[in-house]
Parts: C-alpha cells; structure tokens; sequence
C-alpha cells in the first residue's frame, strides 16, 4: 500500500517531520515538514475525486492516508481547531468512515465462509478509524446520525477473530464495536424515555460483555479469561508492583477497556450514579487493571489504555481508585517526551472532576425509577466538557 500511494508517502514523511522537530529544532526541518503536509492534502484531496478509490474492494490507501492525517492533528494537539469546532481527527474519522461503508464487501463473521481472508491493510484501517470515530462519540453529545446502522465493516472475518485484540488500539474490533452500540442504544433512550425495549437491548449488551473473551497473537492457543479476577491472580509482579510479561501487559490493558465499556454502559445508558455498587465494583476492577501495568519503559506502548484512566478518574468515588488514574497520568508526563494525546486529557480530566465533584449528585432508590426517567448526568459532564475543554481526544 505505501509503494503505490504518493499521498501516504507524503502524510508519512510530515508526520515523521514533526516527531524530529521536537528533537531537532530547525528551521529546514520544519519547511519540509509544511510542504509535506502540504504536499499531502492536495494528492489527498485528488485521491478522493477518483471513483475508483471507492468502488467495493477498494480503498485501502486512501483510507490510510487518512488514517495518518487523523494521527499527525492527535499529537499535534497545540495546533487544533478551536474547542467551539469539530477537530480534524474527527472530521477525517467519518470522512474515513464514509469511504469504508462504500467500499466494505460485505464479509461478516455470521455470514461468512471459514476460508474469507482479509488484507493486514484493510483490518487496520477499519479499527484505526472506528478507534478514531467510536471514541470520539464517548464525550460528544448524543446523534443518532453518527452511529445507526454504521461500523458493521469492523466484524468482518470470522467470529474469534472479531475478538482478537489489535494492536493499534489494544483491545478487539468486537469491543470496539460494542462501545458503538452502547452510544446507540443511549442516542435512542434520549429519543424514546418510555421505551421498554431499549433497556432489554442494553441488558443483552451488559450479558455480552460479562462473556466477551478477547485473546491475541501472543496467546493464540488460549481464549482469554474466565473472569478479572483470574486475570489478575494469573499476574506475577516486581517488587515494583508491575507486571513485566508483554504478554500481561496485552491481556491487562485488553480487559481496562472490557470493564471500561461495562462503567460506560452503565453510566450513560443505564444512569447509574458514580456511587452505585455495580459501579464501583467495575472501577475497583479497573483500577486493578491499571496499578499492574508499567505506564513507562519498554512495555508501555501505543495500547496504553487512555481512555479506561480517564474514565476511572471522572467516575470514580474512592480516593484510592482516583490516585491510580491520577500516579498514571503524571508517571506518563514526567517519564515520557514523545507527542500523544495524554497532556490535553489529563487538563481537561483535572478541571472535569472538580465540576463532577461539585454539581453532579446522585439519585436516591435508582434502582426502583425507570431507566428513561433516571438523571442522564452522563450528558451533563458531556455538555461542561463541551462547553470548556471541547471534544476529547481519547485515544
């Protein structure tokens, strides 16, 4: 894919750029850098007015190229859009969306022969931009427009492969998928209050995730855990309290984002207040999850499991859940110097707790009021967020 696309070549090289900027600075370095970014956008934007970019089958470069602008404004976060606009990330997101929903073949696990085979390129572009586009939804306020009827091309292939964790996100298409579905069914209950159908919708959810098995490269013969606590008895740490196996470490963050969408389903959907026992059930799991995995050294990659930290410092009630997500994120700050998303997020989760502590109360006896009925404060903390630190960028 790379040899035959010039604006990928390109994308590469300014992404690339900017990464030597840091370490370098120089002022020929970061000529190049504009032209090619510049370069970049105009072979892009000619790749998007040829029809056979986006025929069945097709795409896969093109999306790619989208996939690396998507990267280079995620870590290039000091030169965003204001927070009163839509980022770029997520604009080229749905953009990337768009084209796989055109070119998608159509090959999903329930229906497919054993012997579909996709291309390396194709499975990571459909998780790199779902990734990009599900995650975008978690902190955005509720459309339907953004999530009915859209990222079946993530369960193409067989069924366990639908479950294999990747790489480019540390956790499975399948989970990825049904973080989707839960912003779904809560855009839906937002529309229809009295539904009676949506919350059993949601409990299947629920049951799903209790059974998900996610597994990988690094233990193919197995089929992941019976259960958290299995995982985390499995674990052997250093006298620094961490794990050292990368095989762990796969597994560890594999199952944060497994908890993380259990918190979210029950926290948007269901509306469960943050001191709710099933909720913090999940956050002591997840904070678990999170104390054994190293957040620097040779371990701590690209799966680092941004998203299920911050959701453990904004939900959770107990002090020491909240100083895990807290000694994760200045860890990463002091010992890391490579771009990520992980300083914005950490400003904003500082200034979003505070709000939560202060204005969020919890509903008496919610366990007896209807779901439609219940506060969705869920969207309350969305709407701050907006209005103060605008869409996050979670991954």
């Amino acid at each position: 894919m790379l040899t035959s696309s010039e604006s990928l070549r390109y994308t590469l090289l300014s992404l690339a750029a900017t990464y030597v900027l840091d370490y370098f600075p120089n002022e020929d370095i970061r000529t190049r850098a504009n032209a090619y970014y510049q370069r970049a956008v105009a072979l892009l934007s000619d790749a998007l007015s040829q029809p056979e970019e986006q025929m069945i089958g097709g795409g896969d470069s093109l999306v790619g190229t989208i996939v690396v602008f998507i990267m280079h404004d995620t870590v290039t976060w000091e030169h965003r859009r204001p927070k009163s606009q839509v980022p770029r990330w997520l604009e080229g997101a749905r953009l990337a969306s768009r084209i796989l929903d055109a070119t998608d073949p159509g090959y999903r696990y329930w229906h497919s022969p054993e012997n579909v085979q996709s291309t390396t390129a194709y499975t990571s572009n459909t998780v790199l931009v779902a990734r990009a586009a599900i995650l975008g939804l978690l902190m955005t306020p509720l459309d339907p427009i953004h999530t009915k009827g859209q990222f079946g091309w993530l369960l193409h292939g067989i069924e366990r492969n639908a479950r294999k964790v990747h790489g480019g996100c540390g956790f499975s298409p399948k989970l990825l998928h049904i973080f989707a579905q839960i912003t779904q069914l809560a855009s839906q209950m937002a529309l229809e209050p009295s539904s009676v159908i949506l919350p059993k919708g949601a409990e299947y959810i629920k049951s799903k995730l209790a059974n998900l098995r996610q597994w990988s490269e690094l233990s193919p013969e197995t089929d992941g855990y019976a259960s958290t606590e299995a995982l985390l008895d499995s674990c052997v740490l250093n006298e620094h309290g961490v794990i050292e196996c990368p095989k762990k470490m796969t597994d560890l963050g594999a199952e944060a984002w497994r908890i993380a969408a259990q918190i979210y389903l029950q926290c948007r959907f269901f509306r469960l207040p943050r001191s709710h026992a099933e909720v913090m059930t999940n956050c002591r799991r997840l904070s678990e999850c999170v104390r054994r995995m190293p957040c620097y050294g040779p371990l701590f990659t690209a799966q680092a499991p941004l998203f299920p930290v911050f959701l453990l410092g904004l939900v959770s009630v107990s002090e020491e859940d909240f100083g895990i997500a807290r000694n994760w994120f200045e860890t990463v700050l002091s010992a890391t110097s490579c771009r990520s998303s992980v300083p914005p997020v950490w400003d904003a989760l500082k200034i979003l707790r505070i709000w939560v502590d202060g204005e969020i109360t919890d509903e008496p006896h919610i366990d007896m009021i209807p779901v439609g009925q219940r506060q969705p404060w869920w969207e309350d903390i969305v709407a701050h967020a907006t209005e103060t630190v605008g869409t996050l960028c979670l991954m």
